[in-house]
């Protein structure tokens, strides 16, 4: 058991613009200054809080996270961009407890295409992030950890309309792994929790009433590739997937109805397992199957 309390004040400033260089190109940037202030106490016992304070500590960072961008236009349809992010992350209290004073870095490089026409929008990015890490001593089983990670992969979006019909698709594809960890075992290891490749498509058909109002049908399949539980590799959450379905009613009075059905399957999706104890048979689903009515009214 342990006592602990803290206080942090955050004081920030930022400013961001864009330009029209040219007719096609689109350049942007942003800058934010911000400067932290925390004090934090602990008592561990031992074993249970005693009355004795074991930890003070008063940390004050000044950090500078920034970004920029380009955006050009080939054509009316299609354009392509990029844009670079350098950014950071404050610790927070659990960080403190465990010693990890120290401001975590992160970097971002992301680039692609986009096209826009009559019946087909859609996005391809591919990416490259570099995080530095910190998982806290959970339950005495898990010990605290710093690490570094790299994720490189390509996101896909798009919609495709044809007349009242409408499908959406969103896909990522990555590999996120640890390049550095004060445990030497971790290292190339995936990133726990982060699936490999993710699925997702969002149907919907639209019938107009005429003058009375519209129905949406629609619905949408998730796709989650296996993960792991815990940056050691040792516990597997296997993959899953879940249907969603669904009617939308809206009339031109204002009245409107809807009814959901989530994850019409049943399915037994796992999203994370047990920090506390990684190979104990615990773990945080995906709620199961559910109906949702609703009824409203726009003014």
């Amino acid at each position: 058991g342990l006592a602990s309390a803290g206080d942090a004040q955050v004081n920030a400033v930022y400013i961001a613009d864009s330009w029209q260089v040219a007719d096609r190109l689109r350049l942007d940037a942003g800058f934010r200054y911000e400067n932290i202030e925390i004090d934090y106490t602990l008592d561990t016992g031992p074993g249970f809080p005693d009355g004795t304070r074991d930890k003070a500590v008063s940390i004050e960072e000044n950090e500078i996270s920034w970004t920029v961008a380009a955006d050009f236009e080939v054509s009316d349809v299609l354009g392509t961009f990029v844009r670079f992010s350098d950014g950071f992350a404050f610790p927070h209290f659990d960080n403190i407890r465990e010693d990890k004073t120290g401001v975590f870095d992160i970097q971002q490089l992301e680039g692609g295409l986009k096209y826009s026409g009559e019946y087909l929008s859609a996005f391809a990015t591919v990416f490259r992030n570099t995080n530095d890490s910190f998982s806290s001593v959970v339950g005495g089983a898990e010990p605290a950890t710093t690490f570094e990670t790299e994720a490189i992969g390509i996101e896909l979006d798009g919609v495709v309309t044809v007349g009242a019909f409408s499908t959406a698709v969103t896909a990522t594809f990555q590999n996120a792994e640890i390049t550095a960890a004060d445990d030497g075992a971790l290292v190339d290891n995936r990133v726990q929790r982060q699936p490999e490749w993710q699925f997702r498509v969002s149907p919907d058909y639209t019938i107009d009433f005429g003058d009375g109002g519209t129905a949406t049908l629609y619905g949408t399949a998730t796709f989650v590739g296996d993960r792991y539980g815990n940056n050691a590799n040792t516990v597997d959450l296997p993959s899953y997937e879940k249907f969603d379905l669904g009617v939308l009613v809206n009339f031109d009075s204002g009245l409107f109805f809807q009814v959901h059905g989530d994850n019409l399957t049943d399915s037994d999706g796992i999203t994370e397992g047990d920090p506390r104890s990684p190979t104990a048979p615990n773990g945080r689903p995906i709620l199961g199957t559910s109906v949702k009515f609703t009824v409203g009214y726009d003014f």
